[in-house]
C-alpha cells in the first residue's frame, strides 16, 4: 500500500494535528510556502488512494476528509460502513463496520496500529482500549 513520502508525511501528520501551515514551517525550519505545497500534494495523493481504495472495494464513497486523513465508504456487496484512515508510516488501513470491531487475534495488530494513529493525529482522546478509540474514531468520521 502507498504511503506519503517521510518529509511530506511529516508536514501532512503536523497540520492535520491543527498546527497552521506558519507553525509547522517553523517548527520544521521550512518556509510557509514549501509547508503549503506538501499540504496540498499529500492532501491530493490521500484523496486519490481513498478513492481507489473505493473503487477496489466495490464501494461507495461517503465521506472523505484529506485534511484529517479518513474516508467512510459503503460497501456495494456487503452493505457495510468501511472506515478508512492513512495511518502514518504504515498507509491506509480499513475497518469494517461490524461486530466486532476488532475480532480475534490476527485484528488486534491492526486494530492497534488504527487507534495509535487516530491517537496521534488529535482525531480522539486516549482512551483505555483500541476499540473504544476506535469507536470514538467511527463517531468523529460519521458526525
Amino acid at each position: 500500500m502507498p504511503r506519503l513520502p517521510d518529509r511530506m508525511e511529516e508536514v501532512w501528520t503536523l497540520t492535520a494535528r491543527g498546527l497552521s501551515e506558519a507553525e509547522a514551517a517553523r517548527k520544521l525550519g521550512t518556509t510557509r510556502q514549501a509547508v503549503n505545497k506538501m499540504v496540498k500534494e499529500a492532501r491530493a495523493r490521500l484523496a486519490h488512494w481513498f478513492v481507489e481504495k473505493a473503487e477496489f472495494l466495490n464501494s461507495d464513497l461517503i465521506r472523505l476528509d484529506s485534511v484529517r486523513g479518513f474516508a467512510v465508504l459503503r460497501s456495494r456487496q456487503l452493505g457495510l460502513r468501511v472506515y478508512v484512515i492513512y495511518v502514518p508510516k504504515k498507509g491506509l488501513r480499513a475497518i469494517f463496520g461490524m461486530e466486532p470491531l476488532c475480532p480475534g487475534k490476527d485484528s488486534e495488530r491492526h486494530c492497534r496500529e488504527i487507534a495509535r494513529a487516530a491517537v496521534e493525529l488529535g482525531l480522539v482522546d486516549e482512551s483505555s482500549s483500541d476499540e473504544e478509540v476506535i469507536r470514538q474514531l467511527i463517531g468523529l468520521m460519521e458526525s
